[in-house]
C-alpha cells in the first residue's frame, strides 16, 4: 500500500509542477522585473540625490 501511495503522490507532484510551470515562468520574469525596476530607482534616487546637492 505505501508502495502504491508513494508512486501516486510522486505522479501528483509532477502533474502539479506541469500545471504551475506557467505561472512558475511567469513569476520569475515579474521577479526580473521587479529587480529591473528597483535598479533604475536606485540610480534615479542617486541621480536626485547629486542634483540636490548642487
Amino acid at each position: 500500500m505505501d508502495g502504491k501511495e508513494s508512486e501516486k503522490t510522486i505522479r501528483l507532484k509532477g502533474m502539479l509542477q506541469e500545471a504551475l510551470k506557467p505561472m512558475t515562468e511567469k513569476l520569475e520574469k515579474l521577479n526580473e522585473e521587479v529587480e529591473t525596476v528597483r535598479k533604475s530607482q536606485e540610480k534615479l534616487q542617486k541621480m536626485l540625490e547629486e542634483i540636490i546637492m548642487k
